[in-house]
């Protein structure tokens, strides 16, 4: 090994790090430069705990997924080491998470969300077309970027996506991978999380939260949130008086339909359907911060770290 990693050390005579930035589920993630071109990166690393054979090949395919998706809406791979202490290089962005926006005290107006969703959406377009499923969709692996022309959106953390193209290291018995709440009823329930269907799913829950401040199904395990979608008869919670106008009522119970094929079959479509529901909205009560009841996550990104 080559020592701690800390403020000043040197990767491989190419990066140096600077500061860290956020503990994501696979490992620390930093500020670093690159020392040729005096420009910033990002750095991940993989966790020493997580050096077995299984995480390390899931670390090489997240690397792999995301760098062969060349898009603006998708976080850009510099580099990759796999050696004995493996990380992988990321673009270096400045602004904040989807999740952080949502927070703040006043909340986003209906347009801001519009465009957060045709964002989100054309990066979906090009991900599924590449033959990836992100499976791990929520407001914290989405990135508003600061940049002169107002915000421009990142899809971040491929580390749960499932690639047609690669070799997958099977998860164990019974395990479901992602964030609970955004996840589908049919993959809590134990089908494979394969289907380009199951991040349409997670765009609507982010849609809704945006929209309301909570998520539609609440939850702190698999089981509680299926419950919640089963006992609720797949109509979205509004806490507190909240109303929504027939337009989005509409919207959202077809997004959230028990039948897969009552639901919007693109992620193009469902941008359309959505801001054709808000453009019909009479009424909008959305008045304060997020309050989900998701198990607390920590951030892959820091709130203000695009090139």
């Amino acid at each position: 090994m080559g020592g701690a990693w800390e403020r000043g050390r040197i990767l491989d005579g190419r990066y140096q790090l600077i500061e860290p930035l956020a503990k994501g589920g696979m490992g620390m993630v930093w500020r670093a430069e690159h020392i040729s071109l005096r420009t910033p990166v990002a750095i991940k690393r993989l966790e020493p705990r997580r050096s077995g054979r299984a995480d390390r090949l899931r670390f090489r395919r997240e690397a792999r997924t995301t760098a062969r998706i060349r898009h603006p809406r998708v976080v850009e791979v510099m580099d990759y080491s796999g050696g004995p202490e493996p990380y992988l290089v990321l673009e270096y962005l400045r602004g904040e998470t989807v999740g952080a926006r949502m927070d703040r005290p006043r909340p986003m107006s209906r347009w801001t969300i519009v465009d957060l969703i045709d964002q989100c959406a054309e990066g979906l377009e090009v991900i599924h077309r590449a033959g990836v499923v992100h499976r791990d969709l929520k407001p914290e692996n989405l990135f508003f970027c600061e940049t002169g022309g107002g915000d421009q959106l990142k899809i971040l953390d491929f580390g749960v996506a499932h690639d047609g193209r690669l070799s997958l290291v099977p998860p164990s018995p019974n395990t479901v991978v992602g964030t609970s709440v955004y996840l589908p009823p049919e993959v809590l329930a134990g089908e494979p999380q394969t289907h380009p269907r199951g991040d349409l799913w997670s765009l609507a829950v982010i849609a809704f939260e945006c929209v309301t401040g909570v998520v539609p199904f609440a939850g702190t395990t698999p089981s509680d949130v299926y419950d919640s979608y089963v006992l609720q008869r797949a109509e979205p919670r509004l806490d507190d008086g909240l109303h929504l106008s027939a337009s989005l009522l509409a919207f959202f119970e077809r997004a959230f339909a028990k039948d897969v094929l009552l639901r919007p079959a693109s992620p193009r479509l469902f941008a359309g359907a959505f801001r054709q529901a808000v453009a019909g909205a009479t009424r909008w009560d959305r008045v304060r911060p997020r309050h989900s009841t998701a198990p607390p996550t920590k951030p892959h990104w820091p709130r203000s770290t695009c090139s």
